[in-house]
């Protein structure tokens, strides 16, 4: 963080003269490695710096601590699975246990003097909540976060759709990552003038560039230290964050480039679909015979080192709201090459300034080959990425925005 040129955003009070107080709401947050979850505690975190009141509330058990923030935690019943399962019972059950989570989700509100709640994510969870919000009378805020994911189209299509849109439709505000996002949630039946786009925000103190001594110093800690040039990734490993194209990506350039590595960094056990995806991963590197030049990490708690020490950031993602990684990458000076991702790419880059598009991983070889090759054109995307962070994506910027926004609806 710029700490010397941060604007100063103040929330203002309300009729009582007291500053509204914000509960931010994500059923799971760290050590979950999720972009919403991370968002949430960064918005958390950021209002308790600027000793605005806040609560993070989460479902998650033994959360990371964040330092200035009361986290709370919303125990649920071990059967309270959010993502369905046991039949139509289970599902009957859960649906009639929400009006105890509406009915303690209220009385939380009101005790705790709650002004604004910032649900992170569209889902159940979220969604009870906005419901809970009106039942005591105060604003509440949906942040849609993935595409085909969590935005009101896909919501409404959903087998439980007839339930969780109409909640969904009851939020004051509908914030959107991305404008792939908003089209969605507009087709999904939110008004446009309750829609708005503001982008998920980037600690750029944290991720930030760092000198070469420095880089070789982070490879030598993080043990990559042989390798030359090294290409990164970052992302649950799931069929749809896509490793197997950037695998695939790199197994055409690995010849050429004998002395570099792919390293993917991000969870590859945190469920069934993550393991069964990260053992095709693994055939499919042996197959190219690269077991010793494409790293997978598994969960860290150190992402930003492994940016810093990296060259090169790839991303292949089938679908997502807007990337969080992107804006770290950029953030860190790090030259990217993406594929579309439904317009996303476009949105956060800036082509041929700051990253290169391409239209599938596999095929983006010699866009990596490029950058590899020409390390005054790294430095020239680096330095581009890094101003479109601190203009567009910086925590003052968007907490600004977010800041604006609940002042404005606690005053309604």
């Amino acid at each position: 963080m710029n700490s010397g040129l941060a604007k100063r955003h103040v929330l203002k009070g309300n009729a009582d003269g007291r500053a509204p107080k914000v509960c931010v709401l994500a059923y799971q947050i760290p050590p979950h490695f999720g972009g919403g979850g991370i968002c949430a505690v960064r918005y958390a975190s950021y209002l308790a710096r600027h000793q605005e009141p806040v609560d993070l509330l989460t479902c998650t058990r033994n959360p990371d601590p964040v330092e200035g923030v009361e986290i709370v935690r919303f125990s649920l019943p071990s059967w309270y699975a959010l993502k369905g399962g046991g039949g139509k019972l289970a599902s009957l059950r859960r649906q009639l246990y929400a009006i105890v989570v509406v009915s303690r989700l209220r009385r939380y509100f009101v005790e705790n003097k709650i002004d604004v709640v910032h649900c992170v994510a569209a889902k159940w969870f979220s969604l009870v909540a906005v419901q809970a919000a009106r039942r005591a009378g105060i604003a509440s805020i949906v942040e849609a976060t993935l595409l085909d994911g969590d935005d009101a189209d896909t919501v409404g299509r959903k087998s439980h759709g007839w339930i969780m849109l109409p909640l969904y439709k009851k939020a004051d505000s509908v914030v959107c990552v991305s404008p792939s996002l908003e089209e969605a949630c507009v087709r999904g039946g939110i008004e446009p003038e309750r829609c708005q786009v503001i982008v998920n925000p980037v600690d750029t103190g944290l991720f930030s560039p760092v000198s070469v001594d420095e880089k070789k110093t982070l490879r030598t800690k993080l043990e990559i230290d042989q390798f030359e040039h090294v290409i990164l990734t970052v992302g649950v490993v799931r069929p749809r964050k896509n490793a197997a194209e950037m695998v695939e990506m790199f197994a055409s350039i690995a010849t050429e480039y004998p002395a570099s590595c792919l390293v993917i960094v991000g969870p590859h056990d945190k469920d069934e679909e993550s393991r069964t995806y990260a053992a095709r991963l693994r055939e499919l590197i042996s197959v190219f015979g690269l077991n010793d030049r494409v790293i997978l990490t598994g969960s860290v708690n150190n992402v930003h080192e492994w940016m810093q020490a990296a060259d090169v950031f790839v991303f292949a993602s089938i679908r997502e709201g807007l990337g969080n990684v992107l804006l770290e990458a950029l953030s860190t000076g790090l030259p990217v090459v993406s594929t579309p991702i439904h317009g996303i790419a476009a949105f956060v880059l800036d082509e041929n300034s700051n990253g290169f598009v391409v239209p599938e991983m596999r095929h983006g070889g010699p866009q990596v080959k490029q950058l590899l090759s020409d390390s005054a054109l790294r430095a020239a995307f680096g330095a581009k990425g890094r101003e479109a962070a601190l203009s567009r994506y910086s925590e003052d910027v968007v907490m600004g925005e977010y800041m604006e926004l609940y002042r404005r609806l606690s005053r309604r």
